[in-house]
């Protein structure tokens, strides 16, 4: 018997409250989706160019526990890229994205189909991320979510096939891997554990914490365990929208062309005009 999970997709689609979000400027334009890609491109640029100074002994190992802010602005300022239009027209050093967690790794291209079959078919066992939404307990979708970017690969490799572009990409991503960790092993190794633990934490908070069927359950981890300093922190280290993404995430599962700067008043106009259906109903 499959057990019935909260759906986020089940919320008002009405074509005159998405009229009212276009036409409110709620949507993510191309404009702000270049402009996070820009600011992935200068955070993916610093990030190796620490990575490299550290290698090379120019600074020391310690240096590298920035790279999980650098990195988090990478990934969540992509979530609003490949939710826009710009779609698959982005820059080489983004679509080669994400780097040196292990040697077969996808890249954006790969990401966006996956993330965007996570939204279509959540709630079935056709969502590509369902292993981790649905894990029958924190501590196995933890340890799934480790493995995650291998499993990732090999079940998207299986599903789709091995096309030229991800084989070069994947040559490409594993030759730098291997440079790396031939140039200084002891340092490079230190960056792919703190890679590991940053993307690994980062895909369990995300699938199995932020979706969990028991809505009560889930806000007991958000507002009462997580202490308000935290997401204070969060807010200044990768900025308020991007953090909307996860505390405003079900409107974002429901609409998810919405801007994640416009998360919090989108919600606000869709809980109103459900409070007018109410009233007007009564």
């Amino acid at each position: 018997m499959q057990t019935s999970h909260w759906n986020p997709l089940q919320s008002l689609e009405k074509p005159s409250l998405n009229r009212r979000l276009k036409e409110g400027g709620f949507y993510t334009t191309v404009e702000v989706a270049r402009r996070y890609e820009r600011e992935g491109v200068v955070c993916l640029v610093i990030l190796h160019a620490l990575l490299a100074a550290t290698i090379l002994r120019y600074l020391p190992p310690y240096v590298l526990l920035v790279v999980p802010v650098l990195y988090a602005r990478v990934i969540l300022g992509g979530h609003e890229v490949l939710h826009s239009k710009v779609g698959l027209d982005v820059n080489p050093l983004t679509r080669l994205m994400p780097f040196y967690q292990t040697p077969i790794v996808l890249g954006y291209e790969q990401i966006r189909d996956i993330h965007l079959r996570h939204h279509r078919f959540f709630g079935t066992k056709d969502d590509p991320e369902d292993y981790l939404v649905t894990a029958p307990s924190h501590l196995r979708a933890l340890g799934l979510a480790f493995i995650s970017p291998e499993r990732h690969y090999l079940r998207y490799v299986q599903a789709r096939g091995m096309t030229k572009r991800l084989a070069v990409e994947t040559l490409i991503r594993a030759a730098l891997f291997v440079g790396m960790l031939c140039a200084n092993p002891a340092v490079f190794l230190i960056h792919v554990a703190i890679m590991r633990v940053t993307m690994g934490g980062s895909e369990f908070f995300f699938h199995n914490v932020i979706h969990m069927a028991d809505l009560e359950k889930r806000d007991r981890w958000f507002y009462e365990r997580v202490p308000k300093v935290w997401w204070r922190m969060l807010r200044g280290l990768f900025g308020t929208e991007k953090v909307d993404i996860l505390l405003v995430h079900d409107t974002h599962h429901a609409h998810q062309l919405i801007s994640a700067a416009k998360l919090e008043d989108a919600r606000q106009l869709i809980a109103s005009g459900r409070e007018w259906q109410v009233n007007r109903a009564g």
